[in-house]
């Protein structure tokens, strides 16, 4: 049986993966949206 030290490390470590991940997922969405602004801008300038 785990003690209920480790076990709380291990939600951390779960709870902390989670929110990297989110962030990870929100920073490469919002890089997406800017990146298509940007790129329309870029081409209504070339045309």
């Amino acid at each position: 049986m785990a003690t209920h030290r480790s076990r709380l490390r291990i939600v951390w470590l779960a709870v902390a993966l989670c929110v990297f991940a989110a962030s990870a997922g929100g920073y490469y969405w919002w890089y997406e949206q800017v990146a298509v602004k940007y790129d329309r801008i870029t081409n209504a300038k070339r045309v």
